[in-house]
């Protein structure tokens, strides 16, 4: 009698799931950097369908655990902004620290880690109470910042630093200090949560840290002199890695085992950040120097749209992601 009863319990509760899972919109959030907004885009006619200010200096992005809200990065106002997707306009403002830049949304407690770059933390922040938690100091100048896709540890990498620090959850301790190329960037995980994916934009490098070893096992250095590797993100069976190159106006696509390089897409000026749909069929990568954002074909690797937003447009998220539809990693 327990077991149906809890068998029905579970019955009853599936339904909710998948219904929140087809409430998400499919939108493509764009954070404009120097225009202090954020530009929407339909995902069936990629044209933009609004532009509306959410605070100074957006930067990153990220929703919650149930796909409800996004949050954004204000670096100048020191907060962060929390966005109704489906309204598209900002709800309420929480604190942020100081110069908040990147941050993870833990996939377990739903707290958001950002990066403090002026006081060299991480911040740990409760979105509901809207309240600093505590601040673990890290390595100087933070930036991007990750959870494995269980959530037993959290990374940040300091780009004056040159280093990736490893902070298990839920003790919050730093667990180690692995030194990497100079000014690291940006980071993911593997779908597995054993590798990270760390680029070096100064070094023009990309490497890949073994977690339980806790070291650099592989590392590759990009050719040109423009080279400068921003974000990085997976295929959908992560064979692959996709890397936004900066001024060398390209999108290097590579081997994810190996980092052999297999190829290169011509995209935008000052390629920045990159996003992807849920089945990772659809990459978009915002160019911070031409103001517009590059739709790729992840699987013919060919760029089949280009999108004029606001100006210096820095991140980019796809509203199709929540506990219940998203793919483990970022």
């Amino acid at each position: 009698m327990r077991f149906r009863i809890l068998w029905l319990a579970f019955a009853l509760l599936l339904p909710v799931a998948q219904a929140s899972a087809t409430e998400l919109t499919g939108r493509i959030f764009v954070s404009n950097e120097w225009e202090h907004t954020l530009s929407v885009i339909d995902p069936d006619s990629h044209e933009v369908i609004k532009t509306f200010d959410v605070g100074q200096r957006p930067r990153d992005m990220g929703f919650s655990l149930d796909g409800t809200k996004l949050y954004v990065a204000l670096g100048i106002d020191d907060q962060i902004a929390i966005v109704d997707p489906y309204e598209m306009e900002v709800i309420r403002k929480i604190p942020g620290g100081i110069d908040p830049e990147a941050f993870t949304v833990h996939p377990q407690s739903g707290h958001i880690y950002v990066s403090n770059e002026a006081t060299a933390q991480l911040m740990q922040i409760d979105p509901e109470k809207g309240e600093i938690v505590r601040a673990i100091d890290v390595g100087l100048e933070p930036e991007g910042v990750v959870s494995t896709p269980v959530g037993d540890y959290i990374a940040v990498v300091s780009e004056s630093s040159h280093m990736v620090h490893l902070i298990s959850w839920p003790d919050h301790e730093v667990v180690a200090n692995i030194l990497v190329g100079t000014r690291p960037r940006e980071l993911t995980p593997s779908y597995d949560g054993k590798l990270l994916y760390v680029t070096s934009e100064v070094a023009g490098e990309i490497a890949i840290i073994d977690i339980e070893q806790r070291e650099v096992v592989e590392r590759k250095r990009f050719g040109s002199r423009q080279a400068r590797p921003k974000d990085v993100r997976k295929n959908r069976d992560g064979t692959k890695l996709f890397v936004a190159m900066g001024r060398q106006n390209v999108v290097s696509v590579l081997d994810a085992e190996t980092l052999e390089l297999i190829d290169e897409i011509d995209v935008g000026y000052r390629v920045w950040g990159l996003g992807t749909d849920r089945e990772r069929t659809v990459m978009y990568a915002t160019n911070g120097e031409s103001d517009d954002v590059s739709v790729i074909d992840m699987e013919t690797l060919e760029v089949t749209n280009t999108i004029a937003v606001g100006e210096a447009p820095w991140g980019v998220i796809v509203h199709d992601w929540s506990t219940d539809t998203r793919l483990p990693g970022r």
